[in-house]
């Protein structure tokens, strides 16, 4: 059986250590980034009372779009060219429920749907979606319950051109990314943890019609936040392990990595020691903007890593905006 179960990212509930991140430099406005850092895109999001909001802005704040949703949405999306956010959501069709990809265009606000999927919600449903580079196209997972199988498919934006990629069968592959060049496709799959034996959300690559399918990983119990580098060459991801049996044989830990495409030179970018999420890196990978959740008592931050330096910043001009964006998150934590 697969684990059909997946959160993208990294849940600030899970149980950590309460530990701060590492040692870091202050930032107080976006006049003292780094400015070969500055047009780095962030995309946050939220749901209250029903609707997602969310708000894209620049790493600079010199570009900055918010808009809530028509209905609540899930694994929003940022077009490659900034211009639109795709979405999942459920319909109601008469006595079935459906899943379905939208598009919000940031220009107009305007909201159409791409595909309202043909199967009903219980026996199969869609999500997970990336674009593909040149944003005219999306691939998204395919979840069949009877078959234990969480699939590929690709469709244009316009809804046409739907095709299936072939997956075997009872394997999990989801939030799946697709590399610059277009040659690889990179998703959360099964494996096992070497250490523990036990199942986890493990990585794969595979070719991009889905072929020569590879383990990437076979350590940790969960994976997330993936990301290739400009190249195609290099792989950015994070990595969870919860500790095993109360903790008593490893401690909990939430890594950010890095490896090449083929699963070599594994490297150890940032040891978190609490729920931390990758946002985005730059297109050389030298920059990456991480957010950490601490628990509830404590306050949402914003981090920059430059590699090339080996520095940390703390960005903490976005602190008031977190502070606003999560509140209420925080109050029901």
């Amino acid at each position: 059986m697969i684990l059909i179960l997946f959160a993208v990212g990294l849940s600030a509930c899970s149980a950590s250590v309460k530990t701060g991140p590492p040692p870091f430099e202050v930032i107080g406005s976006p006049g003292e980034l780094p400015q070969k850092y500055g047009d780095i895109r962030l995309l946050f999001t939220r749901t209250i009372g029903g609707k997602t909001s969310f708000q894209v802005t620049t790493l600079d704040q010199k570009s900055q779009v918010s808009s809530t949703l028509d209905s609540r949405g899930y694994v929003l999306r940022l077009s490659p060219s900034a211009d639109a956010i795709v979405y999942h959501r459920l319909e109601n069709l008469k006595e079935e429920r459906r899943s379905s990809l939208w598009i919000k265009d940031l220009g107009s606000g305007e909201e159409s749907r791409i595909i309202l999927w043909e199967e009903e919600f219980r026996d199969e449903s869609i999500g997970s979606m990336s674009f593909y580079p040149q944003g005219d196209r999306l691939i998204f997972s395919v979840t069949n319950y009877s078959a234990d199988t969480t699939g590929l498919a690709s469709i244009n934006m316009d809804g046409s051109g739907l095709q299936r990629i072939p997956v075997s069968r009872n394997t999990l592959n989801t939030a799946p990314v697709i590399s610059p060049d277009g040659s690889k496709i990179l998703v959360v799959c099964e494996g096992l943890d070497a250490d523990s034996g036990q199942p986890g959300f493990m990585l794969c690559i595979m070719d991009s019609d889905g072929s020569d399918r590879t383990l990437l990983t076979e350590n940790g119990d969960s994976h997330g936040d993936l990301f290739f580098t400009q190249d195609s060459q290099r792989i950015y991801y994070t990595e969870y392990e919860n500790g095993g049996l109360f903790e008593i044989l490893k401690k909990p830990y939430y890594h950010i990595k890095s490896m090449n495409i083929d699963g070599s030179d594994k490297k150890l970018i940032l040891d978190w020691h609490q729920p931390v999420t990758t946002l985005a890196i730059s297109p050389d990978g030298e920059g990456i903007v991480v957010m950490d959740h601490p628990d509830a008592e404590k306050p949402t931050r914003l981090y920059l890593f430059d590699q090339r330096e080996s520095k940390l910043y703390h960005l903490a001009y976005f602190d008031e905006f977190l502070a606003d964006w999560y509140a209420d998150k925080k109050k029901n934590h």
